[in-house]
């Protein structure tokens, strides 16, 4: 979108360059003729100061939000709307930096096995579901990945180590080639 300062400079370039009057390059131009005239204030010294007081503040402390500095702003005395310190903050560009993201590491090639034959690998999960009298069931399964043959269903209500190291032992007993 273009704005009213940027439509008011081109409607002046027009009128200047004497191709059309001020009231026609405002009509085409869809400006205000009230913003033709329209001259920017600066700012007030007591707003100068909150901004180089919020800069000053996010240089010492830059992990400081808009509220924090809000408050550091109130306990200094220079008591302003905790908007005005937000839309300052963002103005200056002084958002609150997060922590620094560590680059994921790239996964190794050999770090997946694929399967070439059968029980080359077995894919081990264990899935939960709940009775109609609300209890826990516990359901351990061991599929051949290049098969996709489901070698064993384990369902317990209890399912800790010791019972899938049991299930795994009878399985590598059925399946030694």
């Amino acid at each position: 979108m273009v704005s009213s300062s940027q439509k008011r400079h081109a409607a002046q370039g027009v009128v200047a360059a004497g191709m059309c009057s001020q009231r026609q390059a405002c009509r085409y131009l869809g400006l205000a003729r009230s913003s033709w005239a329209y001259v920017s204030r600066p700012p007030k010294p007591r707003t100068v100061q909150i901004g180089e007081a919020i800069a000053a503040l996010a240089l010492r402390h830059p992990r400081y939000s808009y509220r924090r500095a809000h408050e550091m702003l109130r306990r200094q005395g220079l008591c302003c709307n905790l908007r005005t310190v937000q839309r300052m903050r963002r103005d200056q560009g002084l958002g609150v930096k997060g922590p620094a993201r560590r680059p994921k590491v790239p996964l190794r090639l050999d770090a997946k096995l694929k399967a070439v034959a059968v029980n080359d690998v077995w894919c081990v999960d264990v899935v939960f579901d709940t009775t109609q009298g609300g209890n826990t069931v516990k359901f351990l399964t061991i599929i051949d990945e290049y098969s996709h043959y489901c070698l064993a269903i384990a369902a317990s209500r209890r399912m800790g180590a010791r019972e899938v190291i049991a299930a795994l032992a009878r399985l590598i007993e059925l399946h030694r080639p």
